[in-house]
């Protein structure tokens, strides 16, 4: 049995679901495709992050990868490489530091110094291109099958492979319109569920609508 494999921030490890491991859309995913599921996800990470994770990981032939990137303003500080330990990356506070505007808004030392100090957009739009495209090349020279899905517009630079593979739609199309979680701030179970079929679908070409898909939303008057 193959693999499905995906790389993401928390939006991919499943944060606030009452059972991540079973909720989350990739293992929803995994379970049509009928593929064995490894979920490398981390809460807080960045596409800096996610890049040196893809680097690290041992693929095997018959992977299907998926990378949910995060977003632009957050970066880490890499101390040591990520350990693939079976067949899972792994992390830990020794490894790499994250860094980003939401820890800076809670007074994070490193945060608030990097934010002050260090970035600008362009900077980081540049960056985080780079760490994409470098992601991509290394996918497309090792022969993995992957697909991409961009988190929000306003998260997508301008990487040469931004349409490689990339999901016609994103994740805040899914995220904005479901529930959330228990922890009233990251997907749902149900919106997970949703996105996981909108991928099998466009994953075997299948017929989908987006209006049916993103229906759910409710006004209120």
């Amino acid at each position: 049995m193959g693999r499905l494999v995906v790389f993401g921030c928390s939006n991919t490890y499943g944060q606030g679901l009452l059972d991540p491991k079973k909720q989350v859309w990739g293992a929803l995913l995994a379970n049509s495709l009928k593929r064995e599921f490894v979920n490398n996800g981390k809460p807080g990470a960045s596409n800096k992050y996610i890049a040196h994770a893809i680097n690290e990981f041992v693929f095997k032939p018959n992977d299907v990868v998926i990378i949910a990137w995060s977003y632009l303003n957050r970066s880490c500080v890499l101390y040591k490489p990520l350990i693939c330990k079976s067949g899972v990356v792994k992390d830990n506070s020794q490894l790499s530091k994250n860094i980003s505007a939401n820890l800076a808004r809670q007074k994070n030392e490193d945060s608030v110094m990097y934010f002050k100090h260090f970035y600008n957009d362009f900077d980081s739009e540049f960056t985080n291109a780079v760490f994409m495209d470098f992601s991509i090349d290394l996918l497309i020279s090792k022969k993995v099958e992957f697909r991409q899905l961009f988190v929000h517009p306003e998260d997508i630079p301008n990487p040469r492979h931004r349409d490689t593979n990339s999901f016609s739609f994103l994740f805040n199309d899914f995220h904005a319109r479901y529930p959330k979680a228990a922890d009233n701030s990251h997907m749902g179970e149900q919106g997970n569920s949703v996105l996981a079929k909108a991928m099998y679908n466009e994953l075997f070409n299948l017929p989908f609508a987006n209006l049916d898909i993103l229906s759910p939303i409710k006004t209120i008057i």
